[in-house]
């Protein structure tokens, strides 16, 4: 994405906050009892394999972020996502996830992060990537769904320009 307008995917979503998309993304119930909750589970135990491309079509340096952020639950549709400063203090997503990357030496480069967020949480990136002028580079993101959580969270992608770039 251009600076500054980052681009945020639906991890998982509810009947009540589908974040504007209209997905519901809670698998239906074979039971339901009276006083239970409706759709108000996430996706637990399914697994996020995603394989994201990053291309830099500008003239300079850019550095690529990602992050995985919990919104304030919201059904509205919007350009932007509501966050609370500070953060609420129930802990909606707790889990680690996988980055792959390509690297020079060796070929490919894997980390690990645990990465916890509140409600209402803008979420700081787990990994920032150089991307050079004019190349591209994948990465990889993989996770699963911890069974603790509960959603809406965003994987966000986002860029800036590189630290000591000339077109700062």
């Amino acid at each position: 994405p251009e600076p500054d307008r980052p681009i945020a995917y639906v991890v998982s979503s509810l009947k009540g906050a589908t974040l504007g998309t209209g997905q519901n993304q809670s698998a239906p119930l074979a039971v339901r009892y009276d006083d239970t909750a409706y759709s108000a589970h996430g996706n637990y135990g399914v697994k996020y394999d995603l394989a994201i491309p990053l291309k830099n079509n500008s003239n300079r340096p850019l550095n690529a972020s990602l992050s995985l952020e919990t919104p304030v639950k919201s059904d509205v549709k919007s350009e932007t996502m509501t966050f609370s400063d500070p953060p609420y203090p129930q802990i909606y997503f707790r889990g680690t996830i996988k980055v792959t990357t390509e690297a020079k030496e060796p070929a490919e480069r894997v980390r690990y992060f645990h990465v916890v967020q509140r409600y209402g949480e803008m979420g700081r990136p787990f990994i920032t990537l150089p991307i050079a002028a004019g190349q591209e580079q994948t990465v990889r993101v993989e996770f699963f769904y911890p069974p603790d959580c509960t959603p809406p969270q965003l994987l966000t992608l986002s860029t800036s320009a590189a630290v000591g770039s000339a077109h700062e």
